[in-house]
C-alpha cells in the first residue's frame, strides 16, 4: 500500500497523485508469519480481539524484512479519499463534497489511464471527540457517526452522478461512506465507534487489460 503517490514519479505523462495505491503483499516465509501470529496470541490477554495478534505479527515480520519485494502487481486497486468533518458545534464542514468535477477526473484517470483492476471512492466523516462516563462516550460517538452519515447521504448519493444521472463512465467505481465517531482519550483505532455504508460495489475495470505499460514501469521501479 502506497499513500499519496505522485504519479509523475512513475509515469511522467500523468500528473497528480493517487491517495492510496493498494495491492497484495506476500511473506517471504508464510510459516514464519503463522508462527509469529501464534506467539503473539499466546502473550496477549485472554479477552484480546483476535485481530491484535495478527496486527502485531504483521508489524514485527515487516520490520524484520519479511515482506517479499518487489510485490506482485497483477491485482492493483486505487482509492481516492474525500473528507468531511463535524465540529463540536454539530456543524458539518465540506458537506458539499468539494469539486465533483475534479473527483470524477481523478476516478476516470485511475480507470482509463492507470487501468487499475478496481477503483473505489471513500468518503470519510470525522468528528469532534465524544465524552462521557463508561460506555456512554462510545454510545454517543456511534450515534453521532450514524447521524452524520444520514445527514450527508443526499450529497453522497450524487457523488458519482453527472447532471443528476449516473455517469456511465464511472459505473465500475465502488463508493464507500465511513463515518468515524471518536472518543476522547485516544485515536479512533482504539477509542471510537463507526458506521460504514456501501453505496456501490467496485466492479472489475473493463480497461484493466490495457495496463501493460503501467505494469512494466512499476516492475522497473
Amino acid at each position: 500500500m502506497i499513500l499519496e503517490l505522485r504519479l509523475g514519479k512513475l509515469l511522467p505523462d500523468i500528473s497528480g497523485e493517487i491517495d492510496i495505491l493498494a495491492g497484495p503483499l506476500r511473506w517471504l516465509d508464510p510459516a514464519a508469519f503463522a508462527h509469529a501470529v501464534e506467539s503473539e496470541r499466546i502473550n496477549l490477554p485472554l479477552n484480546s480481539h483476535p485481530s491484535w495478534a495478527v496486527r502485531l505479527a504483521m508489524s514485527k515480520i515487516a520490520i524484520s524484512g519479511g515482506i517479499a519485494w518487489p510485490p506482485p502487481v497483477d491485482d492493483l486497486g486505487g482509492i481516492e479519499v474525500k473528507r468531511a468533518y463535524r465540529n463540536k458545534n454539530g456543524e458539518l464542514r465540506a458537506k458539499k463534497g468539494g469539486k465533483v468535477r475534479e473527483v470524477h477526473k481523478q476516478l476516470k484517470r485511475d480507470l482509463f489511464d492507470l487501468c487499475l483492476d478496481r477503483v473505489v471512492l471513500v468518503d470519510i466523516i470525522a468528528h469532534y471527540p465524544a465524552t462521557g462516563a463508561g460506555s456512554d462516550a462510545w454510545l454517543a460517538a456511534g450515534e453521532l457517526a450514524f447521524d452524520s452519515l444520514r445527514a450527508m447521504e443526499p450529497v453522497l448519493r450524487e457523488r458519482l452522478n453527472k447532471n443528476g444521472a449516473p455517469d456511465h463512465a464511472l459505473l465500475p467505481v465502488g463508493h464507500l461512506a465511513w463515518a468515524i465517531g471518536s472518543v476522547e482519550g485516544g485515536d479512533e483505532t482504539i477509542r471510537g465507534a463507526s458506521t460504514l455504508a456501501v453505496l456501490s460495489d467496485a466492479k472489475a475495470n473493463p480497461f484493466r487489460e490495457q495496463r501493460n505499460r503501467v505494469l512494466n514501469v512499476c516492475v522497473k521501479s
